[in-house]
């Protein structure tokens, strides 16, 4: 499982084709995406070579791990996990 700086869990879309997003509008108000302005640092236990980014339409870099892109989920906090295995905004999301 992977968490952000601030220890909230983060997600994968099964929707997201490998290296592309299509979680956008209200799928990312709801499922912010994992934003980084560089190359993202990885964590302890976290391969770094699996690190990377794409580019979403407005220009951000989102976070991506194996290729796939990565959230959060808007009304979790530290440590919760409420949201694995849910289909929610057309199509399933795992931690």
């Amino acid at each position: 499982m992977l968490f952000g700086a601030d220890k909230q869990a983060i997600y994968i879309f099964e929707n997201d084709p490998k290296g592309k997003t299509v979680c956008y509008d209200e799928c990312a108000d709801a499922w912010p995406p994992v934003f980084s302005k560089g190359e993202p640092d990885a964590g302890k236990g976290v391969d770094q070579s699996l690190l990377g980014t794409i580019e979403r339409r407005d220009g951000r870099r989102q976070v991506t791990y194996a290729g796939q892109p990565l959230y959060y989920y808007a009304h979790e906090d530290a440590g919760q996990v409420l949201c694995h295995n849910v289909n929610l905004n057309g199509g399933l999301w795992w931690v």
